[in-house]
């Protein structure tokens, strides 16, 4: 029952950070993975990991005024893709109010009682193989590591 039920609503619980712009092709296609290619087709379309994108890549983005980081990298021999996809970031303020009895006011204003933090890391590999001429077919699988922000303060 556990795998039945992983397999149908873990992806809910995960996904949200994967479908995160990965490469060039997917934000030139306003998020689209469906164009996606080569070596960072792992996350997105394992038919595509063939000959039909790059070998490597890397990718950055600085989200949210530095409070999330997206890192992207992967590598492709034959028709094997290998990658990793990371979010991550770290300043956000954890507030307390003097009172919590109290409304907030002049003299029951919040104040910062620390910084928190949060990490997503995704490593996948991906095959895919070529049944005849335009058809592909691919597989992709991999595990997810999350740390969310602690929220008891």
């Amino acid at each position: 029952m556990l795998v039945f039920a992983v397999s149908l609503f873990g992806e809910s619980f995960v996904s949200d950070f994967l479908l995160l712009d990965s490469d060039y092709i997917s934000v030139g296609l306003g998020g689209s993975n469906f164009g996606i290619g080569g070596a960072p087709a792992i996350f997105g379309n394992p038919a595509r990991i063939g000959d039909y994108g790059p070998r490597y890549y890397g990718s950055h983005e600085n989200l949210f005024g530095g409070m999330a980081m997206a890192d992207a990298a992967g590598l492709l021999v034959g028709d094997i893709a290998i990658g990793a996809i990371y979010l991550g970031g770290g300043g956000i303020e954890v507030t307390e109010l003097p009172d919590p009895t109290e409304p907030v006011g002049p003299s029951n204003r919040p104040y910062s009682i620390g910084e928190r933090g949060h990490h997503d890391l995704a490593l996948g590999a991906g095959y895919s193989f070529r049944l005849r001429d335009g058809v592909e077919l691919g597989a992709s699988g991999g595990g997810v590591f999350r740390r969310l922000v602690d929220s008891d303060g």
